[in-house]
């Protein structure tokens, strides 16, 4: 296990000189437009990251920390991960996104299933589409849905796009909201955004968790509306990234909501 990690650590440490020619492929703007003329981009988060996040470690210390967390993996771990598909692998990782938030720590077994996936990300990509490796290039995934409920039907078609390098990474929002019948009271759209890094006071303490938490939300409308946005943040070296989209929409006869598959990269 040890020779394949040090080749992708390897690959990241030389990227990481590339970072600031390949960050213009994945330019920064901010557009909302639709009924409402001041084209309002309100909820967007600010960039959050774990106050414990190893920031202050070299790429060489990372990169050995990593090695001995997969050297000292159980061997239970192992065994029962191998049972395991691909997509029974990406489902499990999918509930990280509503357990833990910036700052947790990933509980013992999914630590370990996070960091057996970084060892064994082919047999999950395989099976998933929605998964692919990080690579230092933008990641582009083509989403679209319709949905009747409450006398309305609605539905969004664009991209949700990532670009995740040694210490930033950035989620691009690019969707259309269409209102195709019926009368809503309001129709907005959220892109959340989750990156998972080493966290820890030192090296010697160092565990896995949330290093990064952040959405992009658009304003209100009733009407159909586009909605693109781009958010930037630092993370040192995340090893596991995950995007997801959400349209909330609120009638007179109630609330529902449509939610887009959620999208992983992993190192």
């Amino acid at each position: 296990m040890k020779k394949k990690l040090l080749c992708v650590m390897c690959g990241l440490v030389l990227t990481i000189s590339m970072i600031a020619g390949c960050s213009q492929n994945f330019q920064d703007d901010s557009v909302e437009t639709g009924r409402e003329s001041n084209n309002k981009t309100d909820g967007v988060s600010f960039t959050q990251i774990a106050d414990d996040a190893l920031s202050d470690v070299t790429e060489e210390e990372y990169e050995e920390i990593i090695v001995n967390m997969y050297e000292e993996l159980d061997e239970e771990y192992i065994e029962e991960f191998d049972e395991m598909s691909g997509i029974e692998i990406k489902e499990q990782l999918d509930t990280f996104n509503d357990k833990y938030d910036v700052g947790d720590v990933l509980s013992e077994e999914d630590e370990a299933l996070l960091l057996y996936t970084c060892q064994n990300y082919d047999t999950v990509e395989e099976e998933n589409s929605e998964f692919e490796t990080i690579a230092y290039v933008t990641r582009n995934y083509s989403i679209g849905n319709t949905k009747t409920s409450n006398n309305v039907k609605v539905g969004y078609s664009g991209t949700l796009s990532t670009y995740v390098t040694g210490t930033t990474g950035q989620y691009k929002t690019n969707v259309k909201i269409t209102k195709y019948s019926g009368t809503v009271k309001s129709m907005k759209w959220k892109t959340s955004h989750k990156a998972y890094g080493l966290i820890g006071t030192s090296g010697k303490s160092a565990s896995l968790g949330v290093v990064y938490s952040g959405s992009n939300t658009s304003s209100a409308y009733t009407s159909t509306f586009s909605f693109s946005k781009t958010q930037k943040y630092s993370a040192i070296l995340a090893v596991y990234v995950s995007t997801w989209g959400t349209l909330d929409v609120k009638t007179s006869s109630g609330e529902f909501n449509m939610n887009t598959k959620t999208y992983s990269s992993t190192e």
